[in-house]
């Protein structure tokens, strides 16, 4: 059976299978106010109704997952541009109780979680009231030094944020090659809208 008489929902996992998929796969079941019960066996054998789970979620991807997919992005837009375009990308988490920093690459680690409230500068409005789908994002054109220069929404409560220590996103859109570098931007966009980023803490 796939749902014992108590309420908890059993499924089995094999040798193979990957603990964030367990823990995702139990944040789901939580939130659906129904506990789980995991046992082993050869291959995962999930007892659920799949109707009933949220159309992305086969596709979704762990922070593990999406940090490969960031770098690459970040590799290809300094590629063509021809310099670094952001030097600090952070992936955060925003939701109730689990806010915290859960990936940086950039020079100043300690700094950015400390001062993350007031770097959040031109973008503050947008990210922390506005209502996002997977994929979206925002540029801040007025933002200098450590403001934030852009965000994207990676998952439910999961942002990506990036920014330029030295330089601000008008002035990074006047070089004709941001047109082109942008296009790994926006790729990265497509991808997270139907293959978001999940948190559980």
């Amino acid at each position: 059976m796939c749902e014992s008489e108590t309420g908890h929902v059993g499924f089995q996992t094999g040798r193979g299978t990957s603990p964030a998929l367990v823990s995702l796969l139990a944040a789901v079941f939580q939130a659906r106010g129904q506990g789980i019960v995991i046992g082993e066996s050869s291959r995962l054998a999930a007892c659920m109704n799949r109707a009933s789970l949220p159309v992305w979620f086969a596709n979704a991807m762990t922070i593990e997952d999406s940090i490969p997919r960031l770098r690459e992005c970040a590799r290809r837009m300094n590629e063509t541009y021809g310099r670094v375009v952001f030097d600090e990308w952070a992936v955060v988490s925003l939701l109730p109780d689990r806010s915290r920093l859960l990936d940086y690459t950039g020079s100043r680690r300690e700094e950015f979680a400390v001062h993350f409230n007031r770097d959040l500068a031109a973008l503050r409005q947008s990210l922390l009231k506005g209502k996002h789908h997977f994929g979206d994002f925002e540029f801040a054109h007025g933002g200098k030094g450590s403001d934030f220069d852009a965000f994207m929404c990676l998952g439910d409560g999961v942002y990506l944020i990036c920014n330029n220590l030295y330089t601000t996103m008008a002035e990074i859109t006047k070089d004709e090659r941001w047109l082109l570098a942008q296009r790994a931007f926006v790729e990265l966009s497509e991808h997270v809208s139907s293959h978001p980023v999940t948190f559980t803490a």
